[in-house]
């Protein structure tokens, strides 16, 4: 039997064969068997095959599905078996949107072709079949597929019948029982069905008032949702990985050694860890076995830890190049120091997410609560289960959160500290050295730079933190007070630490006009050409002030590039000067 049944099927059930992105659909015809439409060419036809029930399900949940049941008068068992095996063997059209699995085994059992799916496909996609079955007919033209071989497919008739319908999703074992279910329909196509009304002819006339309900929107919103962040996280964070691989100057800086890996840690993120994870919220089920569940949630623990060590890293990064020893920053802070300090962020999330949990060590003593909850209350339906105990929770959140926080909290305090300290000094000097600018202009000019320093820090402080403390809130809590936490707030708290790595991107190179020079570069395919700062040129400058020896400027930011140059002058103790803003 396949996961998530209990009981063997009746001959001529319909079996609903759970593939992750989609269903497929076979009519059980006794002893273990099931008829079903196989597409080894899909792009000319099917075949219709009798296969064993275990080597078709290979692995995948499956249930009886007879959907229709409740208003739709099945045929007699023997038609239905009969009707199935006399097409085995033989070569049928295939169509998405009108001859597909489904339509095959609701033919068989109460005489009408039809697909749920497809009926909601082309109300919330409209065109979307249709377009995919012009373009098998495209792709069979370029095969070269003659009018004599399409002939040769046979096309079974289907019938229609007035008699209107309210169907159930009778899923006696299924993994959705009393769910509506959402599902990607072959080759992409979305699909969503559930408690409707259908007619036998195929038709679905209260599918607008399904459609204009509350659940419909929120689906179709998360869906949306959910895709925007993904592909908003994967091209941001690849773009920034691509514009420091083709721009020598971006390499020359230390702290983008630091953005490129953390872009690929949040781009692994995108990639591994949120497909998953938007599946399984809206299917509302794990598709997948528990090893591949454990592999799931330790790359989710190492990846989205790796990503926030590489913030903190950055912070300390900016705290040593502008608090600590500016000028001496490009020969202290040397390539093997990077590179152990990126080591570090990769290494350290190991030990707390593949080690532990492939261990079951986070499992300790709550087995019994993680095999009560694999399992959704009344049905069979399975989840990918993360809960931790105390020692786990309290050693990872402290781990992969808490630490880097106050660290970062204590890095960015000092760096805005700094730059105020620094634009004090500077006011002063300026307004010493040159008469001619008043009081009141300097101090405009100081209080500008304080409070852009100021914002671009809140930013990104604001942004990690409403980001990630959720989360780790809830972990630490969650323990101590029985696991009562509801899910809907667990997975609200985890999608909002997902969207920091769609918002990494943004904060750390898209603000940088390093990286935005870059960027438009490659985006305009290296037509669009930037003049280089030149002595002679116009340009935006910054000013820069010696101060006892050692140069501090005005334009202060975690940002920054990080091109600090030692002003050479003939006064050791005050030199006003210029450099070019990155």
């Amino acid at each position: 039997m396949g996961a998530g049944a209990n009981k063997e099927p009746d001959p001529g059930d319909l079996i609903d064969i759970s593939r992750g992105l989609y269903h497929h659909w076979a009519v059980y015809i006794g002893d273990g068997y099931i008829v079903h439409m196989l597409a080894p060419e899909f792009i000319w036809g099917a075949q219709i095959k009798k296969e064993k029930l275990q080597d078709v399900v290979n692995g995948h949940k499956w249930c009886v599905n007879n959907f229709f049941d409740d208003n739709q008068e099945p045929r007699p068992v023997q038609e239905i078996v009969e009707e199935a095996l006399s097409w085995v063997g033989k070569d049928v059209e295939y169509s998405l949107s009108d001859w597909n699995c489904e339509h095959f085994a609701n033919k068989c059992r109460y005489g009408i072709a039809k697909s749920v799916q497809v009926m909601m496909s082309k109300l919330v996609l409209p065109g979307a079949v249709k377009v995919a079955d012009g373009a098998m007919k495209v792709h069979r033209a370029a095969r070269g597929i003659s009018p004599q071989r399409a002939g040769d497919i046979i096309r079974m008739k289907e019938t229609t019948s007035t008699e209107p319908t309210r169907g159930r999703h009778a899923c006696n074992d299924c993994v959705t029982t009393n769910r509506s279910h959402i599902s990607f329909f072959t080759h992409g196509t979305l699909c969503i069905y559930g408690h409707m009304n259908v007619s036998a002819a195929g038709q679905m006339p209260e599918m607008e008032e399904l459609i204009k309900s509350d659940s419909m929107p929120k689906r179709m919103a998360l869906i949306c949702f959910l895709s925007l962040v993904m592909l908003m996280s994967i091209l941001g964070n690849l773009l920034v990985m691509v514009a420091v691989c083709k721009d020598r100057q971006l390499r020359k800086i230390k702290v983008n050694y630091f953005i490129v890996s953390l872009a690929f840690a949040d781009l692994m993120v995108s990639v591994l860890v949120m497909p998953f994870g938007a599946i399984e919220l809206v299917h509302h089920q794990w598709n997948y076995d528990a090893t591949f569940c454990l592999v799931r949630t330790s790359l989710d623990v190492l990846l989205t830890t790796a990503s926030i060590l590489h913030l903190c890293c950055i912070a300390l990064d900016r705290y040593y190049a502008i608090c600590c020893k500016p000028l001496v920053y490009q020969t202290k802070m040397t390539n093997a120091r990077v590179a152990m300090m990126i080591g570090g962020c990769w290494v350290i999330p190991t030990f707390i997410s593949f080690l532990p949990i492939m261990q079951g060590w986070n499992s300790i003593g709550i087995d019994h609560l993680i095999e009560e909850r694999r399992y959704s209350e009344g049905s069979n339906s399975t989840s990918c289960v993360f809960m931790v105990n105390k020692p786990y929770a309290l050693t990872c959140s402290v781990v992969a959160f808490y630490i880097p926080l106050v660290l970062m909290v204590l890095a960015y305090q000092r760096i805005y500290a700094t730059a105020r300290a620094h634009a004090k000094q500077i006011s002063i000097l300026q307004r010493a050295g040159a008469a001619g600018d008043s009081a009141a202009h300097q101090r405009n000019n100081r209080m500008r730079t304080e409070t852009k320093a100021a914002k671009i820090l809140c930013i990104i402080m604001g942004c990690f933190c409403l980001c990630w403390a959720p989360f780790f809130v809830t972990n630490v809590v969650d323990p101590f007070i029985g696991y009562t936490v509801p899910e809907e707030l667990w997975a609200a708290c985890l999608w909002l630490g997902y969207i920091n790595s769609m918002l990494n991107p943004i904060l750390y190179a898209f603000l940088n006009k390093s990286f935005r020079r870059a960027f438009i570069i490659i985006l305009c395919c290296g037509r669009k050409r930037y003049r280089r700062p030149s002595i002679l040129g116009s340009h935006a400058t910054c000013t820069a002030t010696q101060i006892n020896g050692s140069t501090h400027v005005l334009k202060y930011s975690v940002l920054h590039n990080g091109n600090h140059t030692e002003q050479v002058k003939k006064s050791p103790h005050i030199v006003t000067s210029h450099e070019s803003c990155l």
